[in-house]
């Protein structure tokens, strides 16, 4: 069984690419694990710019569809004490995730997608230079090979494929606690129907948000690392500082979302890393799907042609090239940063926002952060041991940015930027280093 493009996991990303190439001409297999009912069904609202339908060729849902929630024009962000609050604007739509998953999955199949289901990956397929060129999967407790030019690997934070490579340009890191969010999403009514919520906002201190759902109720959801049960310790922080009208609790949800930084190659001879497989996510909010669908659509030149011809490493590496010298170059500045921000006290958040560093609204002008910091430091509002570490921050940050800018053009000098690119994450550390204890 052979195909241009083997795809495991349908997941959004999955979808997506798979899609986009069927829409193109190419023979694309999906094999997904879980029964076609169970996928995407962990999480159930999510929010997607109204824009990306269009920038991504995706039809919107009309607001009458069970697909849809709620349509917002902005969203709020506060500082810990509440006392400061940031407004940006947005055109998003809150959407039932695995509605939107199953709407896309019924337009990829028309367009000539094939999708096993209940099929899951077993080992990768080699050729005699130790490159994958298919995959052995189970259905229904029998072991098939399927062959492609091309093998994706969207099964999310798993990661079955890129884990299982042992190729010297595809990392092989679990995407373990302290490399995600645990996402818990408490779905409440209000006692007084009159508290419904309305907006969106999010209090990052606390790493806890509200959103709308539907009449008389609201989302508190929360993300951090380590476990759920720290999610919900960190729930009931934010509760108790910041205090939410009686409500009854309708019911909860719970998911994972990568938080780490990305590998630094997408690529291997035959092969591509997506979506949470490839921990793209965005370092604010944890959240991917934009992030995945632009990946792939601005990849999918370099994807087909390199399908048309083969499947090389050299072929497919402008993505790399693309992604972590364009794109990825600012959520990695973002990333680097805000592991240092996370341990700050509640009234040196709140100087955050007073001086617009990091968070500010639309309007407002790009602050300097190094004079800021600065200036917070000689008016009291931050100790000095914050404003040291802040500053290491920002300069580490800053190279970091440099250094993915001057990501190498070609393969071969891949491994002498990957070992600089070690030593300034392992100075910046990991985001979620700077949770703090919710007791």
């Amino acid at each position: 069984m052979n195909y241009d493009c083997l795809v495991v996991g349908s997941g959004t990303a999955g979808i997506y690419l798979a899609w986009r190439l069927a829409k193109d001409g190419y023979k694309v297999l999906v094999i997904e694990k879980d029964k076609d009912e169970a996928i995407s069904s962990r999480l159930d609202i999510l929010h997607f710019g109204y824009d990306g339908y269009e920038k991504f060729g995706i039809p919107a849902p009309s607001k009458d569809s069970a697909e849809f929630e709620h349509h917002f024009l902005y969203s709020y962000t506060s500082s810990a004490l509440d006392t400061n609050r940031k407004k940006n604007y947005h055109n998003i739509y809150a959407i039932h995730l695995p509605l939107m998953n199953k709407r896309m999955r019924n337009l990829s199949e028309k367009d000539g997608v094939t999708y096993l289901y209940e099929t899951s990956f077993e080992e990768p397929i080699f050729n005699d230079n130790n490159e994958i060129i298919g995959v052995k999967a189970k259905h229904n407790d029998k072991v098939d090979n399927y062959y492609a030019s091309l093998i994706v690997d969207a099964s999310g934070i798993p990661s079955v494929v890129r884990r299982s490579l042992n190729n010297p340009y595809m990392e092989d890191f679990e995407i373990g606690p302290k490399d995600k969010f645990y996402v818990t999403l408490k779905y409440v009514m209000y006692k007084d129907p009159k508290n419904t919520t309305i907006d969106c906002q999010s209090w990052p201190y606390y790493k806890c948000w509200i959103g709308p759902f539907k009449d008389g109720g609201g989302i508190i959801g929360t993300g951090a690392s380590t476990s759920f049960d720290f999610c919900k310790k960190m729930q009931a922080k934010y509760e108790s500082k910041l205090p939410r009208p009686e409500y009854t609790v309708d019911h909860y949800e719970y998911g994972a979302t990568p938080y780490t930084r990305c590998p630094y190659s997408f690529v291997a001879p035959n092969f591509l890393a997506v979506g949470d497989a490839a921990c793209m996510t965005n370092p604010m909010s944890g959240e991917g799907l934009t992030y995945h669908f632009g990946f792939i659509q601005d990849s999918l030149p370099i994807i087909e042609k390199a399908i048309d011809t083969k499947t090389t490493i050299d072929n497919l590496w402008d993505i790399n090239v693309m992604y972590n010298r364009g794109f990825y170059k600012d959520p990695v500045f973002l990333r680097a940063l805000l592991a240092s921000f996370m341990q700050m006290s509640e009234k040196e958040n709140e100087t955050l926002y007073k001086h617009n560093i990091i968070f500010k609204n639309d309007e407002d002008p790009e602050p300097n952060i190094v004079k800021e910091l600065l200036s917070a430091l000689f008016k009291g509002e931050m100790s000095l041991k914050t404003i040291i570490n802040l500053t290491k921050a920002v300069l580490t940050a800053s190279k970091l940015k440099a250094h993915y800018q001057s990501f190498p053009s070609n393969p071969n000098d891949y491994f002498k930027w990957v070992e600089k690119a070690n030593k300034l994450w392992n100075k910046a550390g990991k985001i979620t280093d700077g949770d703090f204890d919710a007791e």
